[in-house]
């Protein structure tokens, strides 16, 4: 157990709203504070829905006074603190009802939205991978959403717990999708498959409470549901023993009621979360901006503020939320070749399946002759709308556009008319770029079966966008951090990630990112060290430096060589030193030296660089020497055949991306000279955990190519690379003349 001292939090101020409880006489003022000019307008209220509070003792005379006047009580909360029912009321009995000696004040029950637009790097962001979830089984956290779909495969079915509420259907019936991606950000399994969540291990308690939505998969409603709603939910979660609640939706406004609401139920020991909205403008959405809860902003990949997050003197911390990716209860697409690969469909697609030959498009930049088959494109050069339109211009029955760079990507095609019109007769889909090349290299040929109909339910994946993702990283983390302090309550806990918050923005609280972004080790650190009152604000930390990069040539007559190092660079600083050995235990420095050996032989040469910052990189290359014999052709200079080319140098090292590795081969290729060769293309195969990866790419300016395998998801791994060619443009490939053909990790 860990037991620490943690500052007391103080939340961002509150906005007063009046005080409208203390006498009926100011009753009438405060009513039109809220509602408007008048309360005999029909707009008073979203579907003239009401938040009524009564008197101490006076419950039951109010709610038959509100049924007198034609009122529907929907949220009956009277049994709590707050002494409260939600009902439809015509806007003049509400005008009316105000007099009744039972009614303490009436306000608005406002609409509340889910905040998520469809379009996970965030677990490292959050620093979840750095902390085990071994003990999270002593934590509850309760989504408050549109449901949760059990069947999903990356989800877990033990230990989780609902609360039925006969206004949305049955809690395990997501037909929104938004509840299922919200709990696979908070506890997607680790499972060797799909996503990964923050609480990964599956000890964490969930228990789900739905408040959007209804029990048809195919068309269930999501649109809205009520601040007094949503109150009553988290009433049920605290009841179900929740010790944090997650609430990815927002809107509406202040009710004094509602505040109350949630300030007994954070008093009572829970920490609600809620989003920060969407709106990308300053204004406040609750129930995230009541006191209570902390209010969750989102970011991107780049520690970037999301233009559509809000920015107020409510929020309180971030969390990544611009393209997350996450579990959801279907599939809009599926590309089948020799297994199932994850793609996401196109927007504007044509919904549809077909099936062909794969080929190979290149950039799929003009029309091609593709009947009838299936046409690998990689992005760049022209719009995703032109490569499908020249893929069904040529023939092609299906499009599969992969990336350019690491990772995936959300496409959309472009056409004028109905928005919801196709944009293209075939199905179009986008790849990451591993896939994509793996495809090009080995599957050429193979039938492919590409399909953009949607399945529900199925166990998918999507990337989404929104504060709706950024709030279950916050919610998952602080369960995750409170399950190794347990013994402490919700305040400490909230002001320890307050206290540990990675600073973003304008250095200290801000209204962008709050305290910043919400670290889990960093948290863990601040409680075990005793949870020491934070000293001024630091100084903004120094952008990371830009290590150099070690190039050089060389060129040799007999036994005396010439070595230039100038090409080496720094892309943010200046190169500082060039410190050169020799390979015969002899040494030099600065950007050009020269070197006579004393004997004829190969000699391993070695330049270190380093900058400005004091990082160094180092490049060592292979030089042959040889002293021409005085019988022999004096216009024989004894260097190499430089028609030929061969490895100089090859090495394997891992990269680690999440939970995800891959092995990345260098090899510098070099003529017959020892010079290093731009521009030729290094074919070559990985083996070990991706066995029988094919990959190419060509030599830059220092004849270095850098090849990458297919990810795996294992934290032991083991990769060889083994060239199998090397191609040039006037050059031949001299195997013979290889240092060395193949190299592991």
């Amino acid at each position: 157990m860990v037991s620490a001292k943690v500052p007391d939090f103080q939340p961002p101020a509150q906005q007063s709203q009046g005080d409208c409880l203390t006498s009926s006489s100011r009753l009438l003022s405060c009513l039109t504070a809220v509602f408007g000019l008048a309360l005999g307008s029909a707009a008073l209220a979203d579907d003239n829905r009401y938040i009524i509070q009564f008197a101490p003792g006076a419950a039951g005379q109010g709610k038959a006074a509100v049924q007198a006047f034609g009122g529907e009580i929907k949220v009956d909360l009277t049994d709590r603190n707050v002494n409260v029912v939600a009902a439809t009321l015509p806007a003049q009995a509400a005008a009316s009802l105000q007099n009744n000696p039972n009614v303490v004040q009436i306000e608005k029950d406002s609409r509340v939205h889910l905040m998520a637009d469809e379009v996970p790097y965030g677990i490292r962001m959050v620093q979840a991978d750095q902390v085990l979830d071994g003990l999270a089984g002593n934590r509850t956290i309760c989504v408050i959403d549109s449901g949760y779909y059990t069947g999903h495969n990356d989800l877990q079915t033990e230990n989780v717990t609902a609360t039925p509420d006969s206004g949305s259907g049955d809690p395990f019936i997501d037909p929104c999708g938004h509840g299922t991606h919200v709990a696979g950000t908070i506890a997607a399994l680790a499972n060797g498959s799909g996503v990964l969540g923050v609480l990964p291990s599956g000890n964490i308690n969930l228990h789900i409470v739905k408040t959007f939505g209804n029990d048809n998969w195919s068309g269930g409603s999501c649109a809205y549901s009520y601040s007094s709603s949503i109150l009553a939910a988290g009433y049920a979660c605290a009841d179900a023993g929740a010790d944090v609640i997650n609430m990815s939706l927002g809107g509406g406004s202040f009710s004094s009621s509602v505040a109350a609401g949630w300030q007994e139920i954070y008093d009572s020991g829970v920490l609600p979360v809620a989003s920060a909205g969407n709106s990308g403008n300053t204004s406040l959405s609750y129930p995230a901006s009541y006191d209570a809860v902390i209010s969750v902003a989102a970011i991107d990949e780049n520690m970037d503020l999301a233009s559509f997050s809000q920015r107020n003197d409510q929020v309180e911390l971030a969390g990544p939320g611009v393209g997350v990716l996450s579990t959801v209860p279907f599939t809009n697409a599926n590309v089948t070749v020799d297994r199932d690969y994850l793609v996401e469909a196109m927007s504007r697609s044509a919904s549809t399946t077909a099936s062909g030959g794969l080929v190979d498009g290149g950039l799929c930049t003009s029309v091609g002759n593709w009947s009838g088959q299936v046409v690998l494109c990689e992005r760049g050069q022209v719009s995703f709308s032109d490569k499908v339109n020249n893929v069904q211009s040529g023939g092609g029955v299906a499009a599969i556009v992969y990336n350019n760079e690491p990772g995936g990507f959300g496409g959309e095609l472009q056409c004028g008319g109905n928005p919801n019109r196709p944009c293209s007769s075939i199905p179009a889909v986008s790849m990451t770029r591993a896939d994509g090349q793996s495809l090009v290299a080995n599957e050429l040929g193979s039938s492919a079966d590409v399909s953009t109909v949607q399945t529900v339910p199925a166990s998918g994946y999507a990337f989404y966008n929104g504060t709706s993702m950024s709030a279950p990283h916050v919610a998952a983390v602080a369960a995750l951090v409170w399950s190794y302090a347990p013994e402490l309550t919700a305040p400490e806990i909230r002001a320890a990630l307050a206290a540990s918050a990675m600073d973003l923005g304008t250095p200290g609280r801000n209204n962008e990112f709050g305290y910043g972004l919400v670290q889990a080790k960093a948290a863990l650190d601040f409680l075990e060290l005793g949870g020491t009152e934070p000293g001024p604000d630091p100084e903004p930390e120094p952008e990371p430096n830009e290590p150099p990069v070690a190039a050089f040539s060389f060129s040799c007559d007999e036994l005396e060589c010439s070595f230039d190092g100038s090409a080496s660079s720094d892309s943010d600083g200046t190169i500082e030193s060039y410190s050169w050995t020799f390979g015969d235990g002899n040494s030099g420095s600065g950007a050009t030296v020269s070197h006579t050996y004393a004997d004829d032989g190969s000699y391993t040469v070695t330049l270190t660089v380093t900058d400005n910052d004091g990082d160094s990189d180092s490049i060592s290359q292979q030089v042959s020497v040889e002293a021409i014999p005085d019988d022999e052709d004096e216009d024989d200079n004894g260097g190499g055949d430089t028609d030929m080319v061969s490895v100089g140098d090859i090495s394997v090292s891992v990269r680690s991306r999440g939970p995800w590795r891959n092995g990345e081969a260098s090899v510098t290729v070099i003529d017959g000279d020892g010079n290093p060769v731009s521009g030729a293309t290094v074919t070559g195969t990985f083996s070990g955990d991706v066995n029988g990866t094919v990959t190419s790419e060509a030599t830059g300016g220092n004849g270095v190519a850098i090849l990458e395998s297919d990810r795996v998801r294992q934290n032991s791994i083991s990769f060889t690379f083994c060239v199998d060619s090397i191609s040039a443009s006037g050059l031949d490939y001299d195997a013979d003349g290889n240092s060395a053909t193949c190299a592991s990790n």
